[in-house]
């Protein structure tokens, strides 16, 4: 996936409960998660990092012919990966974003509202 096509970041990064991920690859590449009731959207962009083929390789993705009907009509291959102990590095997103080295730093500012001056 090309860094102009990657989904926007959001604070959920790496907080949700979806460690492991199935998602369908459709015949003209573009990627969609699917949960265990059949239910489809983007992925985020965690999901669209770890799921571009040079990372499935190393990640030991297990890959497989769709399954239902549905599946087969909308999916060249299902793709099933444990993301659990797999964390974006902050930089990284920074960068991809556009934003200044540091930009998302936690160390600005004050370190509770107490010591703050307002």
């Amino acid at each position: 996936m090309p860094p102009d096509a990657y989904p926007t970041p959001t604070a959920s990064i790496g907080t949700m409960a979806h460690r492991r991920v199935t998602i369908g690859r459709k015949k003209n590449g573009t990627l969609r998660k699917i949960n265990a009731s059949g239910k489809m959207w983007s992925p985020n962009l965690e999901m669209a990092v770890f799921f571009s083929p040079e990372i499935m390789e190393r990640m030991e993705a297990e890959t497989q012919e769709p399954e239902t009907e549905e599946q087969k009509r909308l999916f060249a291959e299902l793709i099933r990966l444990d993301i659990g102990k797999c964390r974006l590095n902050p930089e990284w997103v920074e960068w991809i974003m556009g934003f200044p080295c540091g930009w998302t730093d936690a160390g600005c500012g004050a370190g509770s509202p107490q010591e703050s001056e307002g």
